[in-house]
């Protein structure tokens, strides 16, 4: 996972939000990320991240799980004062100004990968890694990937002979079990 992590996450990305990420400047990390109420920009308070837990985006094209970076989390607050881009003309941005300069990223990139919608929790990060060229998951590991959940683990539907038929069964945020925890973090430092 990560230094001292907890529990490890994989945080689903749409396609717009990945294509957001190409504009963050070179060398530039994870800093921040945001959950909320929608789909899109699911909680994480809800998944029970907490300070500590290791999360590693990702996204799926293609038929493969494709790894676009790592963080740890610092901190997570209630933060229901951030809001996306086009509601500038209509509310106070002052909030979102702020997590704006904090993210280290230019405003596109920002709302596109960071906060595309409304937002209701704000994360620190730490340890992170990337965002990076998107990295696939190997097939054999992909076959073997796992989630925890209350009841013990479960495979994503859809992943047959090292493809994914079902690219819904990933997203939103999911609990690791550990060996695929460990998979992505090795996929990540490569």
């Amino acid at each position: 996972m990560g230094p001292g992590a907890l529990s490890a996450f994989s945080v689903y990305l749409s396609a717009h939000r990945v294509k957001a990420l190409g504009l963050v400047p070179q060398g530039v990390g994870f800093t921040c990320f945001f959950g909320g109420p929608h789909l899109g920009l699911p909680s994480f308070r809800r998944a029970k991240v907490q300070p500590g837990d290791r999360l590693y985006p990702v996204t799926v094209a293609g038929g493969q799980l494709l790894l676009l970076g790592a963080a740890t989390v610092e901190t997570i607050t209630d933060e229901p004062d951030i809001h996306p881009r086009d509601f500038a003309p209509h509310l106070d941005m002052a909030v979102t100004e702020r997590w704006i300069a904090r993210s280290g990223w230019p405003a596109p990139a920002f709302f596109g990968a960071l906060c595309p919608t409304c937002a209701t929790e704000a994360l620190t990060l730490t340890d992170s890694l990337g965002p990076f060229r998107p990295r696939p998951l190997p097939a054999a590991d992909l076959d073997a990937f796992t989630f925890l959940n209350a009841r013990g683990t479960r495979r994503p539907d859809g992943v047959r002979d090292g493809k994914i038929t079902k690219p819904l069964a990933f997203q939103g945020i999911y609990r690791l079990a550990p060996h695929s925890a460990a998979t992505l973090a090795s996929l990540a430092q490569n």
